[in-house]
């Protein structure tokens, strides 16, 4: 699941807009300030920082913010209820990272994409989020579903 959270990273690394990130650092405050990630429980990475939380893992790089969160199947329940969680995490990730929590209509508007990955071509999605790039994407990793987001 690292790697592959890892390699989706770069991806969305390559397309990056042109306004700049948050630094790492400021990225990693806004975070454990929100309560999403805890302070001193990151690990370096190949190009940043990461922190797994329940449910699956977020790192942070030069670039910007990015979670995968892995989706439980067993049931319809559980896989709804999971695909809620892996929404809520991306969305307020990212929204946190550029200091944009309170902005409820760019939230709906992520929200919007996230689940759009459902249905759209290949399951991925892409929404304009304050000048910088939110994608989602479902991905089959290991006979499991993970849903990787990304801020850039």
């Amino acid at each position: 699941m690292k790697t592959l959270l890892i390699f989706s990273c770069l991806v969305f690394s390559a397309l990056a807009q042109a306004k700049e990130m948050p630094s790492t650092e400021l990225i990693q405050a806004r975070l454990d300030a929100s309560g999403l990630t805890k302070v001193g429980q990151w690990n370096d990475s190949q190009d940043g920082i990461s922190q797994r939380i329940d449910g699956g893992t977020i790192v942070i790089t030069k670039d910007g913010f990015a979670a995968a969160m892995e989706l439980v199947e067993t049931s319809d329940s559980e896989l709804e209820l999971s695909f809620l969680k892996a929404n809520n995490v991306c969305v307020s990730g990212a929204l946190e990272s550029i200091d944009m929590a309170q902005h409820t209509t760019l939230r709906q508007s992520m929200r919007k994409s996230f689940n759009s990955s459902l249905t759209a071509y290949e399951n991925r999605a892409t929404t304009s989020a304050w000048g910088y790039q939110f994608k989602t994407e479902l991905a089959k990793h290991n006979g499991s579903t993970l849903a990787i987001c990304g801020l850039r």
